[in-house]
């Protein structure tokens, strides 16, 4: 694609179709595997904890490492191309040992199994992540195609919610048959979906770029205040969101009393989401990106100061505030990872090297930090406050649980919404970058037409 032509359709959705085995795989490590490696294995509550901190904290090597090499091999069939390939079957691996576990598994099987499942994913979703920033240079076009990739996110979110919902009846509320079941369509959708991303997108030709010390390339990186402000804003905002995630199975358990309709609820919260992504990327077309993406945050944020308040029990009154926050859930990710992408722009200007995926590599390393430091606080410290999710729980432990699941998220969310209030890269000045980059890549094709 040249300049701003909008890229086709189905070119879109057959990129964006990856996310949605990646999300079905995705789900039960942030959401069902606390509660079943504790309740149904009998694992120690903050041993989980430390352990799943620990086994993304490898991310901190991986995710640059792998960013780094996927935008210097330059190989016959493109650099982000045999990353995926390697990544998948590794992913594959990983899932089916970590969701279908042998009998008498310990901490140690969890932290192999989870340390190589991890490993996968950043071998896959970094270089993915990058192709997606490089398909298109406009600041609009953009948004479209992080939109249809995270509303295939979205709907392999609603599968895999939907699983756990449609088993309620036959599973008594365990979670082992449900994770087996993910494993298997995880297994089965993954090596599909990469298939027609590798052979039905194109990937862009790499820009003319010029070599540039390590040393300066950091120095360059960590003066992009845009980038810098991003970073932090995702390693916070991941965190509430990995706080809040990490307990949700055990709220609805055991504040809400509704231990078989936990599905149902998370099924619905990601099912409205999914509906609300048109309207937002409509939305996002008439304003800035970081605006819409702090208003919708209050909107969610507004929506969920209720749920200490609702009463136990009740079935409608949680449905009601997971439809209403759920609005806003694909706002984050779509527009935060189209606001990357915007970034990377303003790299490329000061450095003159392409770097996409070591870009999204810091910055998808600073979000799974922050979902493995939420996790790794959230259940000792549950754990700390007397809660054992093998028994019944008394008041106190009770409110500890509803203030790490909503208090402690809405402030981190709040300052999250503060540090992106004023982002600086607005659509006039991304406009500015790419006309610039424009003209850079011309004036390097004239005095070597066959750069390219």
């Amino acid at each position: 694609m040249t300049g701003s032509q909008p890229l086709r359709r189905r070119e879109i959705w057959a990129y964006g179709l990856l996310s949605l085995p990646l999300a079905i795989g995705g789900l039960p490590l942030a959401i069902y595997l606390p509660p079943f490696y504790t309740q149904e294995l009998g694992l120690d509550l903050a041993m989980v904890g430390l352990v799943l901190m620990l086994a993304r904290v490898t991310d901190v090597v991986t995710d640059p490492f792998i960013g780094i090499l996927s935008d210097r091999w330059h190989s016959r069939i493109g650099r982000r191309r045999p990353w995926i390939i390697m990544g998948v079957p590794i992913m594959m691996l990983g899932s089916w040992l970590l969701f279908v576990p042998p009998a008498g598994v310990g901490a140690g099987h969890l932290l192999l199994w989870s340390s190589l499942l991890y490993l996968g994913w950043t071998m896959v979703s970094i270089p993915y992540s990058a192709w997606g920033a490089e398909l298109s240079p406009d600041y609009h076009e953009r948004t479209r195609i992080t939109g249809a990739r995270e509303a295939l996110q979205l709907i392999g979110l609603l599968i895999a919610t939907a699983v756990p919902a449609v088993m309620a009846a036959q599973t008594g509320g365990k979670l082992g048959p449900v994770l087996h079941v993910l494993a298997v369509m995880t297994c089965f959708s993954l090596p599909i979906a990469a298939a027609v991303l590798l052979f039905r997108v194109r990937e862009p030709a790499p820009l003319p770029s010029v070599p540039l010390p390590w040393r300066k390339a950091l120095d360059i990186v960590r003066r992009n205040g845009p980038f810098m402000r991003l970073l932090v804003a995702t390693v916070i905002g991941g965190l509430a969101s990995s706080v809040n995630l990490s307990l949700a199975m055990l709220f609805y358990g055991h504040v809400m009393r509704l231990p078989a309709e936990a599905g149902s609820l998370l099924f619905f919260y990601i099912l409205i989401g999914v509906v609300a992504v048109p309207f937002w990327l409509a939305v996002a077309k008439r304003t800035s990106k970081h605006r819409l993406l702090c208003l919708a945050g209050l909107w969610g944020c507004a929506c969920f100061t209720v749920v200490p308040f609702l009463p136990a029990g009740q079935f409608w009154p949680m449905m009601t505030i997971n439809l209403l926050s759920g609005l806003s859930v694909a706002v984050s990710p779509v527009l935060g990872a189209s606001m990357a992408a915007d970034v990377v722009d303003l790299d490329f200007l000061r450095s003159g090297k392409q770097r996409a995926a070591l870009f999204f590599a810091l910055w998808a390393m600073g979000a799974k930090l922050a979902n493995a430091v939420g996790v790794g606080i959230a259940l000792p410290l549950l754990q700390l406050a007397g809660f054992d999710p093998t028994r019944e729980n008394g008041p106190t432990e009770l409110r500890w649980l509803t203030g790490l699941y909503v208090v402690l998220p809405i402030a981190l969310w709040l300052v999250t919404i503060r540090m992106l209030w004023n982002f600086p890269i607005t659509p006039e000045r991304q406009a500015r970058f790419r006309a610039r980059i424009d003209r850079r890549a011309a004036a390097a094709a004239a005095k070597s037409p066959t750069s390219f």
